[in-house]
């Protein structure tokens, strides 16, 4: 066996092969080379697999899961027991990578003696890409695919959490899990990926909408992907509206503008208790919203249409 390379990048596959090869695509074009990429396609009844395999490159490895573990983080915890190298990044199928990025994270963590790293990101929304949060924050969400994690960090922590424990995703719960703990957050100020939410896209993953990821793949074909993006920002930036707060309003304006204010309020004082308890803000929030535990990802398969 060669010897072992230093990141172990893991891909979780399902169902949408062709978006899967444009991910698959950036990781390997990233410039810092070291690196395998493992691609578990978790039940996938389409080509995945053939796809994975059809790219001839020694350092991917393909797994094939029969029954499938259904959720990217059972996939996540399995491939670090078969992940080679002592820095594990993972790259969801939908989301694309820069072709600086780990490279970015890696230099981010050696600089901070950190073993934990993530990155800024452009985030597609309805309106085109939004620029991520600017540095770190428990409150905030930062995708699996923006973050690099040494495996002694792991053996600290521990494995990611069962979706079906928790009231957030189990990537949140790990991540706060880590700044509750005193770990070292490393943060690249420089946006490297490209998070496309399967959910924004609308049955994503029956209809295998890919329109976006095909446009930021051209993109990253380019002398200069980030100007692309950047241009694509300011294009989607639009003007807030102008409220006039000296017009007369209605009796029922003033109560439902104090009912969200007070419950805006009561919400983010629940987060700061949670930051207190070790509870992750964002179950917080879904538990504010009405989600039980595994709730808000059962939400997420239904709203992409997967099963």
């Amino acid at each position: 066996m060669n010897a072992a390379p230093s990141v172990s990048v893991i891909l979780t596959a399902h169902n949408r092969s062709n978006v899967m090869r444009l991910a698959l695509d950036s990781a390997l074009r990233q410039q810092f080379e070291d690196l395998e990429v493992l691609v578990y396609c978790d039940g996938c009844s389409d080509d995945s697999a053939a796809v994975a395999r059809a790219s001839a490159d020694p350092r991917v490895r393909v797994f094939e899961l029969n029954p499938k573990l259904g959720h990217q983080a059972r996939v996540t915890n399995l491939a670090l027991t078969q992940a080679r190298a002592p820095w594990i990044a993972c790259l969801n199928q939908d989301d694309l990578w820069l072709p600086d990025h780990l490279q970015r994270l890696l230099d981010a963590a050696t600089a901070m003696q950190a073993q934990v790293a993530v990155a800024r990101q452009y985030s597609w929304t309805t309106q085109g890409p939004r620029l991520g949060p600017q540095g770190y924050s428990p409150l905030q969400h930062y995708p699996m695919s923006a973050r690099l994690v040494h495996r002694d960090a792991f053996a600290r922590l521990g494995a990611l959490r069962d979706p079906t424990e928790l009231y957030c995703l189990p990537s949140d719960e790990w991540l706060f899990r880590a700044w509750y703990r005193g770990e070292r957050i490393a943060f690249s100020e420089l946006p490297s990926l490209v998070k496309i939410d399967s959910v924004l896209q609308g049955c994503s993953y029956r209809e295998r909408a890919d329109q976006e990821q095909l446009q930021v793949h051209r993109w990253l074909q380019s002398a200069d992907p980030r100007a692309h993006l950047e241009a694509a920002v300011l294009a989607g930036a639009t003007p807030q509206p102008v409220v006039d707060r000296w017009r007369r309003r209605s009796f029922k304006e003033w109560a439902g503008s104090a009912r969200f204010r007070l419950s805006a309020l009561a919400r983010r004082s629940l987060q700061q208790l949670g930051l207190r308890l070790g509870i992750a803000p964002q179950s917080v929030d879904h538990w504010w919203y009405g989600h039980q535990r595994g709730g808000f990802q059962r939400w997420i398969n239904r709203m992409r249409g997967s099963d």
